[in-house]
């Protein structure tokens, strides 16, 4: 029987899925198929290619080298300003294609996945990315890991799009939040999910509420996607947003106390039967 996994988006809450993951591997399961959106598509291109050692340490150690952009990101979604310095900033912004520069992210993410391509994963791998020009879910399976992931990963609005294959494309959370189908559609006979999308509203500033309503939307899409799999793990992180990436290790603790109240029987009668 071919496990497949479905590692959803959520940015720094996806941390989760390296706590399910280690989850898995305590049982003895060994996911065949493994398809993660922005978040997890970090997670599981890491996991594909090296396995879960290191994991953890190697995400805190991205949110420590990327403490100026996680201040910047924290002051335009949660700081209290004046009026006059947001009138200010918003005239910057209208001329903008996004808040946070893309190539941070990309020189980031490089130091994990550096040229590695698809082809060196031992578990098979793929992203979902969304084309912002055709307005359609894109799957990627092959090529550089690092253009996939950053890709996968670029918040609308928050990163610019990235221009791969003749498109441009932007987060896979878009439309995707959970690729369990996507999962299915590389043979995987029992798709687990995880789903990090839990709903902390946040008003504070019209950038938040921005995001809120983003979340709301993908809380809906994540619904939807949780339905066609076979085990559905949600985890519910409150009071952390998405870009707080210094909250690694918090998250990840959260995320073990969880997963002790979540029942595998499921999972495990379904191996056991193959």
């Amino acid at each position: 029987m071919k496990i497949g996994l479905a590692l959803g988006s959520g940015g720094a809450l996806g941390i989760a899925h390296i706590a399910l993951l280690e989850k898995l591997r305590d049982l003895g399961v060994n996911p065949s198929v493994v398809v993660g959106s922005s978040a997890g598509a970090v997670i599981g291109a890491f996991y594909s290619l090296f396995g879960i050692d290191g994991l953890l340490e190697r995400m805190v150690e991205i949110a420590d080298l990327n403490r100026k952009l996680i201040a910047k990101a924290n002051e335009f979604m949660g700081r209290k300003r004046k009026l006059r310095d947001d009138v200010v900033e918003m005239s910057k912004i209208i001329f903008a294609h996004s808040l946070l520069a893309g190539d941070a992210m990309y020189n980031s993410l490089a130091r994990l996945f550096g040229s590695h391509r698809f082809s060196d994963c031992k578990t098979r791998f793929a992203v979902t990315t969304f084309d912002i020009e055709h307005g359609k879910t894109v799957v990627i399976d092959e090529g550089f890991i690092l253009d996939a992931v950053v890709a996968s990963s670029s918040v609308p609005g928050a990163f610019p799009p990235v221009r791969l294959g003749g498109m441009h494309l932007v987060d896979g959370g878009t439309t995707r939040v959970v690729p369990v189908k996507e999962s299915k559609m590389y043979g995987a006979d029992f798709v687990v999910a995880s789903d990090v999308s839990a709903f902390d509203p946040e008003l504070s500033t019209m950038f938040a509420l921005q995001y809120t309503v983003d979340d709301i939307k993908g809380k809906i899409i994540a619904d939807l996607d949780l339905q066609e799999a076979d085990m559905a793990v949600k985890f519910k992180i409150p009071h952390i947003q998405w870009y707080e990436f210094n909250k690694s290790k918090i998250i990840y603790r959260m995320a073990k106390k969880e997963l002790e109240n979540v029942d595998f029987t499921t999972l495990l009668r379904a191996l056991e039967s193959k």
